[in-house]
């Protein structure tokens, strides 16, 4: 009998030991948070792809950056990069890019970097990200920052994966009700999420017809259509 009852305590003891370990790996994916810098990314963005194609030789370990929102639903971002700083406080635009994405009007007061975006999303599964081999059904959301470092062409990432719902957060602290908005504060919001095309320079190719015919032009719209496609692809991180 007294064996029996030390048998029932030992497993007792390895199930509570069990659960615990599994509460803790749950603890630790709360929050994760990924940087890399790109060197010499160039005016076409061409080296601009994703963690896995870079094989990960970009990632910074153990990022020093640190995140949150404060009262009135700005968005405050610290950290450095290599040892350079950026603080950055980052406004939200009164309308939202769509209901999965808030873009932000960020500002950088140590100078050093220009902010290229700055942006919350969940249903991360559908999100263009770098960091592609974080598993999106392990989080809620993400916030994304990129920069460039200023007099260079270095990209710099950080993607921040959290659980928590800063989109009900910034309900609360920043609500829009009976706000009157404009068509500018739309269309900026809207603009944010393109950074690329403002940063990065397209390579365009002339295409001359040699016949002035119907099909000839067709044609020529077509293949223009498809450069189109193309380059916006290139700039997709994907």
């Amino acid at each position: 009998m007294k064996k029996f009852i030390s048998m029932l305590m030992v497993i007792a003891m390895l199930f509570v030991t069990f659960n615990f370990v599994l509460a803790d790996n749950t603890k630790n994916k709360k929050t994760l948070i990924r940087a890399a810098r790109i060197e010499n990314v160039g005016s076409d963005g061409k080296k601009l792809k994703t963690n896995i194609m870079d094989k990960g030789k970009n990632e910074i370990a153990k990022p020093a950056v640190s995140f949150e929102m404060a009262k009135n639903g700005n968005l405050k971002l610290k950290g450095k990069i290599n040892n350079v700083p950026f603080d950055i406080t980052a406004t939200p635009y009164k309308v939202p890019v769509n209901p999965n994405v808030q873009a932000f009007k960020p500002n950088d007061s140590c100078g050093n970097y220009t902010v290229l975006y700055v942006a919350m999303e969940k249903e991360i599964d559908k999100s263009v990200k770098y960091f592609n081999d974080t598993k999106p059904e392990d989080y809620y959301m993400m916030i994304k920052l990129y920069m460039r470092t200023n007099g260079s062409e270095d990209i710099v990432v950080v993607e921040t994966f959290t659980n928590k719902d800063y989109f009900k957060e910034l309900a609360k602290r920043n609500p829009k009700k009976n706000e009157v908005v404009n068509f500018d504060e739309e269309r900026e919001s809207q603009l944010a999420q393109f950074w690329y095309a403002k940063v990065f320079k397209p390579k365009v190719k002339v295409i001359e017809e040699s016949h002035s015919t119907v099909r000839s032009k067709s044609n020529g719209i077509t293949r223009l259509y498809k450069g189109i496609v193309k380059w916006f692809k290139t700039f997709s991180l994907n």
